[in-house]
């Protein structure tokens, strides 16, 4: 959208395209993206718990909102220190890639939201409804898988002795057999 938009009005107006110009394309899309993505990882989280497109959206520019409006401000204003420098080339990046950066804002606080609104968050919000489809049967298998192959823990415990930190004799399990029981991932677990 930035780029599109810039380009456009570059091409429109008549200005030569260089190669400093060109670079200021590259530079505000991975500004722009970085953006865009923060604001779609809140609407996808958001969909996860459950809650409306619409809502999805609002808690998304809520939450990322302020930070995309605060790096836009400080990264404009600092290209557009830029654009007094005597060399041509130098002068045009800055004040091109002040537009494109505060454009790539609009396009992320106004188009991107509208279209997570619409079209776009209605494909996402099936994607996530399959991913929590297929982490639910996950679940399910290994619950049964689980249930079929009961371990017996007390043939895997070792004992270990008493100490002046617990004084009390007590067991440490091999976590291989009972990971899949408990769900934990490592280490060793006090029975």
């Amino acid at each position: 959208f930035p780029v599109g938009v810039m380009f456009g009005a570059i091409a429109w107006a008549g200005m030569p395209v260089d190669i400093g110009t060109m670079v200021t394309a590259s530079v505000a899309l991975g500004i722009a993206v970085d953006s865009g993505l923060h604001l779609l990882t809140w609407f996808r989280d958001a969909l996860r718990r459950g809650d409306s497109r619409e809502k999805a959206v609002a808690d998304s520019l809520r939450q990322c909102g302020p930070a995309m409006c605060q790096t836009t401000a400080v990264v404009s204003l600092g290209m557009l220190m830029l654009w007094p420098t005597e060399l041509l080339l130098i002068s045009r990046f800055g004040w091109i890639m002040s537009a494109l950066i505060f454009l790539s804002l609009l396009g992320n606080i106004v188009l991107l939201p509208s279209l997570l609104g619409g079209v776009l968050g209605a494909m996402l919000e099936k994607v996530v409804q399959r991913e929590a489809a297929s982490k639910a049967a996950d679940v399910e298998d290994t619950e049964l898988h689980d249930s079929h192959h009961d371990t017996d823990v007390s043939q895997h415990l070792i004992p270990v002795t008493s100490s002046s930190v617990c004084p009390a004799p007590h067991f440490i399990t091999l976590v291989e057999t009972v990971q899949k029981r408990n769900g934990t991932t490592g280490g060793m677990i006090d029975v």
